[in-house]
This record gives C-alpha cells, sequence and structure tokens, in this order.
C-alpha cells in the first residue's frame, strides 16, 4: 500500500480543524454575547478557560472515535487518505487514537517538528504516527470496491467456464 503524502495530510487536518471550528461556533457566540453582558468578568476570568478545553475535547472525540470506526475523518476521506495500525493494518482502537491525538498536541508544541518528521522519515511517519504505532496510505474506495468485485468474479470463475464443480446452464 502507497503511504500518503505530507500534503494530503496537512489538508485533511486544515479540513478536519474547520470542522471542528464549526461545532466550536455556539460555544464562541455564548462567550462573546457574555463578554458584553453585565457579567463579563465572570465570562472573562471563569470562562475563558472552557473554550479551549472545549475544543479539545471535542476534537478529541472527533479523531479518536473516526480512526476507531472508520479508519478516517472527514477531511482524511475527501483527500482519499486513511489511517491503519502498524501492527496488523486495521483501524486504530479508541485508546490507540486517544494516544495518537496527544501525540499530535505534543507535535505542535514542539513548533510543529513533530509534523514535519513525515518530510525525512522513509515510511512518512510523524511524530503521532510513531507513538500510535499507525501510518496513514493512499485509499480510493470505490477501486478498493471494484478491484473486490473484480477478486469474487474471478474466484468464482471455474462456474462461468462450465468447470469440474460448475453449474450446468
Amino acid at each position: 500500500m502507497k503511504t500518503a503524502g505530507c500534503i494530503r495530510r496537512v489538508l485533511a487536518f486544515l479540513i478536519d480543524s474547520l470542522i471542528t471550528l464549526m461545532v466550536m461556533i455556539p460555544f464562541w457566540i455564548w462567550y462573546f454575547i457574555g463578554l458584553f453582558s453585565d457579567e463579563s468578568g465572570n465570562y472573562l476570568l471563569g470562562y475563558s478557560i472552557l473554550i479551549p478545553i472545549c475544543f479539545a475535547l471535542i476534537q478529541w472525540l472527533y479523531f479518536a472515535l473516526s480512526w476507531r470506526f472508520s479508519g478516517w475523518t472527514l477531511g482524511m476521506r475527501l483527500v482519499s487518505i486513511k489511517l491503519v495500525s502498524l501492527k496488523d493494518g486495521k483501524n486504530l482502537s479508541f485508546l490507540w487514537g486517544t494516544l495518537r491525538y496527544l501525540g499530535m498536541i505534543l507535535s505542535a508544541g514542539f513548533y510543529g517538528i513533530g509534523f514535519l518528521m513525515c518530510l525525512f522519515s522513509p515510511k512518512r511517519l510523524s511524530l503521532q504516527d510513531l507513538m500510535a504505532q499507525s501510518y496513514m496510505i493512499m485509499y480510493n474506495e470505490k477501486k478498493s470496491q471494484k478491484s473486490f468485485c473484480l477478486k469474487t468474479l474471478f474466484q468464482h470463475s471455474d462456474v462461468l467456464t462450465n468447470g469440474k464443480d460448475s453449474l450446468k446452464i
């Protein structure tokens, strides 16, 4: 399987970040309305920490659950890449997805060096990939379904050619 390039990975991450930011819009509206109300001190001092915590929580659940159940997020699907385990090539578990998300935070915390590792790694692995024992592959669902149909057809081609175990038509 061909590993996914860095440009596709960045595009997928930007798309996914926009999606999670859109989910946060009601929180931002609530926060800004509160900043200009009579209780603006409470919002500024008490609720300022809630916005980044909610954003991290929403992003964590979005990424970890998407990786667990489908192997991709919406952004990854749009650019035709999929996340798989290095061990068995299957979807990551929720725990490994959580570890990978923490790796993304660490990668961003070190001035993006963890993300840039994929430029120099032979398998294009970044810090979060190494932490979660995963990698990104190019994935085209239509092509995969087409090849599955062709394999199934050729496996049962003896039926079509009146082979030994074929049906007499």
